[in-house]
């Protein structure tokens, strides 16, 4: 199953990242699957499992920080689409799926936030506040 982080440190938007994997590693270390880089983060601070069933769990691995969803900190929970996990410094908005506008439904780059299919250029948060794409220009009310 294929899973979509939105990346903030702190306010700063990062490029989104989408990763098919069964289970991914999240932490400061480069051989990481989603590597975040900052002394709050420890080298390998929690990891992401899918089950056969699809649902998506994430596991704190003993770190300094600690690891939140939605504001609770948490050792091992459930996720969702939309949850937001806490690491250190950084903020992760989990999507299900590959990142796609919201309004024509086309795929989105989530390093260029631009819709595969046209020129346009999505706004920072598009995937998550329905803003639309380039090529639909649609905004929603």
């Amino acid at each position: 199953m294929k899973l979509s982080f939105k990346i903030f440190k702190e306010e700063e938007s990062k490029p989104s990242k989408t990763l098919d994997r069964d289970v991914i590693k999240i932490g400061r270390q480069s051989s990481c699957h989603l590597h975040l880089e900052d002394d709050t983060v420890s080298r390998i601070h929690a990891v992401v499992e899918v089950a056969e069933g699809g649902q998506i769990n994430i596991i704190d691995l003993g770190s300094d920080e600690g690891t939140y969803v939605n504001g609770k900190r948490v050792n091992k929970v459930e996720l969702k689409s939309g949850d937001e996990i806490r690491l250190g410094r950084f903020r992760l908005i989990l999507r299900k799926g590959d990142l796609l506008c919201p309004v024509c439904g086309h795929q989105v780059d989530g390093a260029e936030r631009a819709c595969h299919d046209c020129d346009g250029a999505h706004h920072e948060e598009c995937w998550l506040l329905n803003d639309g794409c380039g090529r639909c220009k649609a905004v929603s009310p």
